[in-house]
């Protein structure tokens, strides 16, 4: 009777801290927010894909598998898998491989993470990992502490300080007062960024939440680096380098730049793909059908591939690979079918049976 007792007190423990009852909204859930905790510590080239789901004992739970790979600093990787560890959710690491791209520790490397997440079938049903609410109005990009004004206040702790991320940055919630929180900008190393009104703001609870991560407890690590390739020493003499050449010139459009495919997830039968902007930490939604702007390209989303986007620009057509931005679009494999009444041409990928429909793109 009592181990049946601490079992039934185990499974409750892990409950609360459950991803959602259902597993398949477990898992677009769990891959939307390690997506957004991915890009808060700025890792490039980011690809994300929804990995196995498997039941567990006696089908008390389900286990959703995420895959993540990019590049980034040891740094960088560091902080994110001690946040990651810290956490207050039934999930863990369930496979690292890391591969350096240089010979100095401070170069970067490749990485491929699977992420295990845990949905109990006694978990609260919910359309979220954790609780969050949105901005009221703009919020610049100042160091130290601001003023946030929240549309709404439920589910989050009522006493402070408490951990947040806000859009692509981490802050601590150091104080409330109705809807507006003093919060402490660019925690954990994280970049401090200017949000607009309607930015989400998400409670990231942590174990040990006075003791927010820190670059100081990562310097032993760093300097030790075990990814490091040894590389000879060269024996010629040092040449000074020359000035650099200043120059004043207009800041230019880096939309196509900074704009990525970081996701493609199929939700009710339908592909939907994920573009982020990784300089405004915003993430807008496009499936087949939509209109995309960028800079002064218009483009329609004709295919939502597993790893890429089919666009259409004009007469032509053009891949974008999954974890690649704008800058990268490549040329599209064309077949010439049956003109339809614009006379266009239909990329290959959209004349197979399963052939995606359009939706309607998310507002």
């Amino acid at each position: 009777m009592a181990l049946l007792l601490r079992h039934t007190q185990q499974i409750k423990e892990w409950s609360t801290r459950s991803l959602p009852s259902d597993p398949i909204d477990a898992q677009r859930l769990y891959q939307e927010w390690l997506t957004e905790l991915a890009l808060t510590f700025d890792f490039d080239k980011l690809k994300i894909a929804p990995g196995r789901r498997v039941s567990g004992r006696e089908k008390l739970f389900t286990s959703v598998y995420v895959s993540l790979e990019g590049e980034s600093e040891l740094s960088q990787l560091l902080q994110f898998l001690e946040l990651f560890d810290r956490v207050e959710l039934a999930h863990r690491i369930d496979d690292l491989v890391i591969k350096p791209l240089g010979t100095k520790p401070t170069d970067r490397m490749h990485f491929i993470l699977t992420a295990e997440g845990l949905s109990f079938t006694t978990a609260t049903p919910r359309s979220f990992v954790f609780p969050e609410t949105v901005l009221d109005q703009n919020l610049a990009a100042t160091t130290g502490e601001s003023t946030a004004t929240v549309r709404q206040e439920e589910g989050f702790p009522r006493t402070t300080p408490f951990q947040a991320r806000l859009g692509l940055e981490l802050v601590t919630v150091a104080a409330r007062d109705g809807h507006n929180w003093t919060i402490r900008r660019g925690e954990a190393g994280t970049r401090v960024r200017s949000h607009q009104a309607g930015t989400r703001l998400q409670l990231l609870p942590l174990r040990n939440p006075d003791s927010p991560p820190t670059l100081d407890r990562l310097a032993a690590i760093l300097a030790a680096s075990p990814f490091a390739l040894s590389t000879p020493q060269s024996t010629e003499p040092s040449r000074p380098e020359p000035p650099p050449t200043v120059t004043s010139t207009p800041p230019a459009d880096t939309t196509a730049r900074d704009t990525y495919l970081i996701a493609s997830v199929e939700i009710d039968g339908a592909r939907q793909a994920w573009l982020m902007h990784r300089g405004r930490g915003e993430r807008a939604v496009v499936t087949a059908g939509s209109s995309i702007q960028i800079g002064t390209r218009s483009m329609v989303v004709k295919e939502v591939g597993a790893d890429s986007l089919v666009l259409q620009e004009g007469a032509e057509f053009w891949r974008m690979p999954l974890g690649t931005n704008f800058e990268a679009l490549a040329p599209a494999a064309m077949t010439k079918t049956e003109e339809s009444a614009a006379g266009a041409f239909v990329p290959a990928e959209a004349q197979r049976p399963d052939k995606l429909s359009a939706e309607t793109p998310e507002s």
